[in-house]
């Protein structure tokens, strides 16, 4: 999917903070445009939050003129959450909350540590919540995403 240039992705994240700006439940921006917005070497797909199960139905309500899909407790073959979609300024944004992921043991890896890993970035005249870049390769790396692990990798080691 080809999206027209980055001021998209930087509209449409203006118009999700704004919205979300005091949202009582923690949210951050994670996965493409995360990676994107700290510098890492790769364009965007998606906006993707993640935020706890309460969180995914109130950024819901906050998000509800952009909603596509209602946000619900969704399981797939290797992923399940609570998940939402939307599009916001033709972008497509996801909402997800009490992720597990299926690891290549068959164990489910659950995302329960993300808040502990929250870096508020600097945006327009405000700050963004974000995954920071080290607990992102931390979990690629577990979820064997090893090229995109690469690159935040790179990014990381370019940065200190």
């Amino acid at each position: 999917m080809k999206h027209e240039n980055r001021a998209n992705f930087f509209q449409a994240l203006a118009e999700i903070e704004r919205k979300l700006r005091d949202l009582e439940f923690p949210w951050a921006l994670t996965g493409s445009m995360n990676h994107f917005f700290q510098g890492v070497n790769i364009f965007p797909m998606d906006i993707d939050l993640i935020s706890t199960r309460t969180g995914v139905f109130a950024i819901e309500e906050r998000l509800k003129e952009f909603g596509t899909q209602k946000s619900e407790y969704h399981t797939q073959p290797s992923i399940r959450s609570y998940y939402g979609i939307f599009k916001v300024h033709e972008i497509q944004m996801e909402v997800m909350g009490e992720i597990e992921n299926l690891l290549h043991d068959g164990q489910w890896y659950g995302h329960d540590r993300w808040m502990e890993h929250i870096l508020c970035l600097p945006f327009e005249n405000t700050s963004i919540p974000c995954l920071t870049l080290n607990y992102e390769y931390e979990v690629y790396t577990k979820l064997g995403f090893l090229r995109r692990a690469k690159l935040i990798l790179e990014k990381i080691e370019n940065f200190t």
